[in-house]
C-alpha cells in the first residue's frame, strides 16, 4: 500500500492539481516518503570526528572529501576536490582544485586548506602521516593551485591523497586538534548534527553541497560492542544497515538483505623464519599444503571469505599476479617435504592470534596435526595482540591481516610483509627489500606492474606466511532499501542511499 502522503500526492495530481504544486513542494512531498533517520549498525566507535586523527571510517567519506578519491571498480585514483593534476617531474606534481566547493560553514574550499591539511598530518603526526610521509612539501601557488613535492619519485602519490581529507584551517586552527572532531567542518554532502561519543552520531545535509543533495537528508549511526550485539539489534528491527555482523547471520534476517562485502584485507598466520623450524622453505612450504582452507571457510567461516591465490593482493588490487596460483591441499606432498627437512615425526609449535579468531586457529591446529605438527593455541587480548602486529612477532605463528584497502595497491600489505622492530621480524629477506623499494620509485605503470607480479610470485615461492582466505565482511540492509553502495569496503557513504517511510 503506498504511503498516505504518496497516495494523497497522486490524487492531487489526477486531480489537475499537478500545476499549483510548486518545485519545492514537490521535493518536500517526495523526501517525506524516505525514511529518516536513515540508522546504519556499526562495530567502530570514536571520541570525535577528527577525520586527521582517524583511519578508515565511514564518517571521513561523509562529512569530508579527499583531494582525490580511489574507484573501487578500477583502483585508480580520481579526480574529487581535485579536479585535474599534472606531473610536472618526477618529484613535482600540480593539482588543480574545484572552484565550487564550500564547507559546511559557508565558506570557501581553497589552497590553503589543503596545504593546512597536509603540513597538520605530518607535523603532528596523525594518523595518515606515515601514508603521506613521501611529501616533503605543500605550496598555495594560487587560491585554487597547490604545488606538492615529493621526497623522491612517488608512483603512488595521487592514491595517498585520496586518505588527505580536508579541513577548514580556520575552522581548525581556531579550535585546535583536540576539539575539531566534536565540532567538525568539511566539504562533505553531510555535517555533524550530534554526538555522543563511543555511542553514536548523527548527521544531517549540508546546505549547498557541491555534490548535490544526499537521497537520505537524515542519518545515524549506532556504535555496538560486538558483533552479537549487533546481529540482535538488527534482528529486531532498531537499525536499517548492520556493518560487519558475525558470521551467524548467514542464515538470514527477516526483514534484511545480506551481502558479503570484499574489504581488501587478507588474512594469514606468519611464520617466524628467523629461527627453526619455520627458517627452512621446505617446512613452511608443507605447512601451506597442510591446510583444507576450504573447509574452514565452509566450517568456521561459514561461507564468508575467499581462498588467497597464494598471494596477498587479491584480483582487485594492483600488484595481482594471475600466474600465481594457491598451494594445493596435499598431505602426501606436505608429509615428504616435512621429512626432508628432518622433521619426519613433526614438532612443537604455538599459534598465536586474536581471542576472536580462537576457533579458526584451533581448526588449523588440527589440520597441522595431520603432518605431525603439534601445535597449541594461544588466543590474546586485543591490545596485545595489535602491540605484537605493530613491533613484530616472538611467537613462531602469528595471525594477522595486511589490509590493502583502501588504496587497493599491492604496497599497502607488502609494507608490513618484513616490518617490525630489530630482533622481533618473523621474516628477514634483502631480495624482497629490494624489491620493495624499487616499486616505491617507479613511476612507469607497466614496469612497476611487472615488479610487484615478480614480488607476488617470491613471496608465494618463499612462504613466509600460511596463505588463508581474503576476509569479507557481512552486512544487512533493510529489503526495499536503494542506492547503498557496497563496493566501498570498510566503510559506506550513505549519501545515495535511501529506504521507503
Amino acid at each position: 500500500m503506498l504511503p498516505a502522503n504518496r497516495r494523497q500526492f497522486l490524487k492531487v495530481a489526477a486531480a489537475g492539481g499537478i500545476a499549483a504544486v510548486l518545485p519545492w513542494q514537490l521535493s518536500q512531498a517526495l523526501a517525506q516518503q524516505v525514511k529518516e533517520p536513515l540508522i546504519f549498525g556499526t562495530l567502530y566507535g570514536f571520541t570525535d570526528l577528527n577525520p586527521l586523527t582517524k583511519l578508515v571510517h565511514s564518517f571521513q567519506y561523509m562529512i569530508f572529501d579527499g583531494l582525490t578519491a580511489m574507484d573501487p571498480a578500477t583502483a585508480e585514483a580520481v579526480p574529487n576536490l581535485a579536479a585535474r593534476w599534472t606531473q610536472n617531474s618526477d618529484t613535482e606534481m600540480v593539482f588543480t582544485l574545484r572552484d565550487d566547493v564550500n564547507f559546511s560553514d559557508g565558506s570557501p574550499m581553497t589552497a590553503d586548506d589543503v596545504v593546512f591539511s597536509i603540513e597538520t598530518e605530518l607535523s603532528e603526526k596523525l594518523s595518515h602521516s606515515s601514508v603521506l610521509a613521501t611529501i616533503a612539501s605543500a605550496e598555495a601557488i594560487d587560491a585554487h593551485t597547490v604545488r606538492i613535492t615529493t621526497k623522491g619519485p612517488d608512483p603512488l602519490l595521487t592514491k595517498r591523497l585520496a586518505l588527505l581529507f580536508v579541513v577548514s584551517k580556520a575552522a581548525y586552527a581556531a579550535a585546535g586538534t583536540k576539539q575539531f572532531g566534536l565540532s567538525p567542518v568539511g566539504t562533505g554532502q553531510y555535517k555533524m548534527k550530534d554526538l555522543t561519543p563511543g555511542s553514536s552520531f548523527s548527521l544531517t545535509a549540508a546546505e549547498g553541497n557541491w555534490k548535490g543533495a544526499p537521497a537520505t537528508k537524515n542519518v545515524r549511526f549506532d556504535v555496538y560492542a560486538d558483533g552479537n550485539a549487533l546481529l540482535a539489534a538488527t534482528e529486531t528491527g532498531q537499525i536499517d544497515v548492520a556493518q560487519q555482523l558475525p558470521t551467524d547471520a548467514t542464515a538470514g534476517i527477516d526483514g534484511y538483505d545480506l551481502a558479503k562485502i570484499a574489504v581488501g584485507s587478507p588474512f594469514l598466520l606468519q611464520l617466524k623464519t628467523t629461527e627453526p623450524p619455520f627458517d627452512d622453505k621446505r617446512v613452511r612450504q608443507a605447512v601451506n599444503m597442510a591446510i583444507n582452507t576450504d573447509a574452514i571457510l565452509q566450517v568456521i567461516m561459514q561461507g564468508v571469505g575467499t581462498r588467497l591465490q597464494g598471494q596477498l593482493p587479491g584480483p582487485d588490487c594492483v600488484g595481482h599476479n594471475p600466474d600465481v596460483t594457491d598451494y594445493p591441499y596435499d598431505l602426501d606432498a606436505a608429509r615428504k617435504l616435512m621429512a626432508e627437512a628432518g622433521f619426519a615425526d613433526g614438532f612443537d609449535t604455538e599459534l598465536v592470534g586474536q581471542q576472536r579468531d580462537r576457533a579458526l586457529l584451533e581448526a588449523v591446529a588440527g589440520e597441522l596435526a595431520n603432518i605431525g605438527i603439534r601445535a597449541t593455541v594461544t588466543p590474546l587480548e586485543y591490545s596485545v595482540w595489535v602491540q605484537a602486529w605493530r613491533q613484530g612477532t616472538q611467537w613462531p605463528v602469528f595471525a594477522k591481516g595486511l589490509d590493502y584497502s583502501p588504496l587497493y595497491d599491492a604496497d599497502q600489505s607488502y609494507q608490513w610483509v618484513t616490518a617490525g622492530d630489530d630482533g622481533r621480524k618473523g621474516w628477514i629477506d634483502p631480495h624482497w627489500d629490494e624489491m620493495l623499494a624499487a616499486s616505491r620509485v617507479t613511476l612507469d605503470p607497466a614496469k612497476r606492474l611487472d615488479i610487484l607480479h615478480q614480488m607476488a610470485s617470491y613471496l608465494h615461492d618463499e612462504a613466509p606466511f600460511i596463505f588463508l582466505y581474503s576476509q569479507q565482511w557481512l552486512v544487512a540492509s533493510a529489503e526495499g532499501m536503494s542506492g547503498l553502495k557496497l563496493d566501498t569496503g570498510k566503510f559506506i557513504n550513505a549519501a545515495t542511499a535511501s529506504l521507503p517511510a
